[in-house]
Parts: C-alpha cells; structure tokens; sequence
C-alpha cells in the first residue's frame, strides 16, 4: 500500500479512531479492487458483505427513480466509503 493510500485510509471514518494496532491488522487483509467509469459497484437493495474505502477518483451515487432515469445523490472521494456484496 502506498503512502497516499495510507494517508486516505488514516482520514477515513472507518480507520480514523481505531487504535494502531487494529488499523494495522485492519490493513492486513484489505484487498485492493479497480473500477472502470461506469461500473456499478452498489444497487439499492442489495444485501451487503463487504466495504469498500474510496482511494483514487469518484464514484456518483444515484438513485434510480424510473427505468432507465436516474437522480444523482452524491459523489464521493477519497476517503469515502460504501457497503456492496460480492
């Protein structure tokens, strides 16, 4: 892991007040995954078995509202994070 991921992580909700030992053991088995514009990591609905910690780029948020329209509700950064199932 790099040092700016370190740092991204460190600033993250999830790693931000945990002790250094258990961000460490935390770290160890964090798994590094790449998304292409586009892709769908999280659907509403969906039943959640992993986090994901946002470290490079944006990923938008949306809802859709009919088929095919979408709103947009957020953007998130590095640092952010979601919930998704494998």
């Amino acid at each position: 892991m790099t040092q700016h991921q370190n740092e991204i992580l460190d600033r993250s909700s999830l790693f931000r007040f945990l002790p250094e030992e258990r961000a460490d053991c935390l770290r160890a088995v964090l798994q590094e995954e790449h998304f292409e514009f586009g892709d769908v990591i999280v659907r509403e609905g969906d039943e959640a078995d992993a986090c994901y910690i946002l470290v490079n780029g944006r990923a938008r948020v949306v809802k859709e509202i009919k088929e095919g329209q979408e709103v947009a509700l957020a953007i998130l950064r590095p640092g952010d994070q979601l919930a998704n199932r494998r």
